[in-house]
């Protein structure tokens, strides 16, 4: 089935709506930055699917996580939303893909993944590799630390770089 524009921009509408309820329901920390995928995966961990409708809310979820995904990577200019009907090739049952320059990804099919088998499907490895290395970023970059400023031993005590 071919997506018409105007179905792929309804779609679109619904995605970015969904990924600013997204915000609104899982907290201020969540604030569309690149480092705040770093935040999903512990997110995640603390969420508890142990009631009868689990399967709903579980696909609920996901379609909330990988909505932000795709808007994280859509704001900073990284890549952009299109309709999986436009890469038939893409095996996927999601509407809408990300394509960046180098690749292409379904970020709701990445966070259900995540949902159901656990950590050792991590948000930010994926998109670190699929995202920010596309790009030649470094996430530990992006989220690097400030220096602690340190008192007199510790920089007397302090290791040269290269040593390390």
């Amino acid at each position: 089935m071919a997506t018409t524009p105007d179905t792929f921009e309804t779609l679109l509408a619904e995605v970015k709506k969904t990924a600013d309820a997204t915000i609104g329901s899982i907290g201020e920390r969540f604030d569309f930055s690149l480092a705040s995928i770093d935040l999903l995966d512990s997110f995640v961990d603390g969420v508890d699917f142990s009631d009868d409708d689990k399967d709903t809310k579980l696909y609920n979820l996901a379609e909330s996580i990988g909505a932000y995904i795709g808007e994280v990577v859509r704001r900073h200019g990284l890549g952009e939303w299109i309709a999986s009907a436009s890469e038939p090739e893409y095996k996927t049952e999601s509407p809408l893909l990300v394509r960046t320059p180098k690749s292409i990804f379904d970020p709701f099919n990445w966070a259900l993944k995540r949902l159901v088998n656990g950590p050792e499907d991590n948000l930010l490895l994926k998109f670190d590799f699929m995202v920010l290395k596309d790009r030649d970023l470094n996430f530990r970059a992006l989220n690097k630390k400030p220096k602690k400023e340190k008192g007199f031993w510790g920089r007397f005590f302090e290791w040269p770089e290269d040593m390390i």
